[in-house]
């Protein structure tokens, strides 16, 4: 068995707590199992290792703790923990260079890559890299010619006419990147992917900003691991939890949330399986939440992250998460002021309270919390709102 790469940092005795807590709660794990005193030597454990697998990261023993870390480009942990070269010819695209003075952002960019596919594509894992500079992106896949989007960079793009709900109810949600990272690689696991139909193209939306004293370059390198059709036996849909438009208080805590009722939205019959996250956090955050709401699993904690970290924040579950007889989801975003630089908080002072979460059902779904009404908040500064959820058949083409 391959050993965990040298080129790896590195890494503190304890896991980040968020790394911690996301392993364990996606595997449904108590407690990290105890180390012996003469564990230097030793391997990561099965369960550690999946609780890494499950952030998309390989698995080491450091002062005789386990820590999850990040592959190289091109590899990816396999259930060992240890970092492996993918399989197959991945499909690869470079988006940019941007020029950034220092202290610049571009506030929004797209860029059009047409695949010119004759045949649908499937998607088990997607890998994202860049030279820095790239607050986050995201990367959409929708039909040739949609909406007359045009090819190639586009400037102020949201501005101007791109919408993420169109593009993702017309074609979907290919992967995201987490705040302020370099890098960031979603995989499923074997036999789950995403398809994307013949006849598309990827839209890159893009936001940059550059915190630096000096000018810098940057692009960004995508790389898309394909699987064949014939393994394929679950094909994901995007869906979304979202507070829109979040301006938090300066002067205190906060803390801001909702229940969305997906059962009525979608039918009280839901066949909906989560099968992944990935949050979007900015700095004044302190936690974000997601659990289970209805049902045998009322009050499962599927998320639990904070405080923020400029760190990957996607997981996935193996297996999924089956929501037959919830009724749906809630979500909870807490947030300190005193803990962010107010020119780091994106446009003016916007938090962010969201994910998108990778689902196996034939209805997908966004839901909206706090997009028609706004209770004030208690005395201690939590607001609860209702949830609009809006329920889309997916795919919307023909699969």
């Amino acid at each position: 068995m391959p050993t965990p790469r040298e080129t790896h940092p590195a890494a503190p005795a304890l896991w980040r707590t968020t790394r911690l807590q996301a392993g364990v709660l996606a595997l449904g794990l108590l407690a990290v199992p105890a180390c012996d005193d003469d564990s230097e030597a030793r391997a990561c454990t099965t369960s550690e290792a999946a609780a890494c697998l499950s952030r998309h990261e390989a698995c080491l023993v450091a002062g005789g703790q386990p820590v999850c870390d990040a592959c190289p480009a091109g590899e990816h942990p396999n259930t060992a923990g240890v970092c492996v070269a993918f399989t197959g010819t991945p499909m690869t695209q470079t988006f940019g260079p941007y020029d950034l003075a220092a202290g610049a952002e571009i506030e929004s960019v797209c860029e059009s890559w047409t695949l010119g596919n004759t045949e649908d594509i499937f998607v088990n894992a997607a890998e994202l890299a860049s030279d820095g500079g790239f607050h986050h992106s995201i990367l959409f896949f929708v039909p040739e010619g949609f909406q007359d989007w045009p090819a190639g960079r586009w400037e102020d793009c949201y501005e101007k006419g791109f919408s993420e709900v169109q593009a993702a109810v017309a074609g979907g949600v290919l992967v995201a990147s987490s705040t302020e990272v370099d890098g960031e690689m979603q995989q499923f696991p074997a036999g789950v992917a995403i398809r994307i139909p013949a006849g598309s193209r990827i839209i890159a939306a893009l936001h940059l900003r550059n915190e630096g004293t000096t000018p810098l370059q940057t692009e960004l390198r995508a790389a898309f691991h394909t699987v064949d059709a014939a393994t394929v036996t679950t094909r994901l849909a995007p869906s979304q939890l979202v507070v829109p438009g979040l301006e938090i208080p300066t002067d205190k805590p906060s803390s801001f949330g909702g229940t969305c009722d997906l059962a009525t939205a979608i039918g009280p019959t839901m066949a909906v399986k989560v099968h992944g996250f990935l949050p979007h956090l900015h700095p004044a955050a302190t936690s974000l939440q997601v659990a289970v709401v209805g049902g045998p699993q009322d009050g499962r904690v599927l998320v639990e992250l904070g405080p923020y970290e400029p760190v990957t924040l996607g997981f996935v579950f193996d297996p999924p998460v089956d929501l037959t007889g919830a009724t749906g989801l809630s979500m909870r975003c807490n947030y300190d002021p005193a803990l962010a630089d107010a020119a780091s908080w994106g446009h003016g002072h916007e938090e962010k309270c969201e994910t998108l979460i990778y689902v196996d059902s034939p209805t997908a779904f966004a839901g909206f919390i706090g997009a028609t009404e706004r209770p004030a908040a208690n005395a201690d500064g939590d607001a609860t709102w209702p949830c609009v959820v809006q329920p889309f058949a997916y795919p919307s083409v023909a699969p």
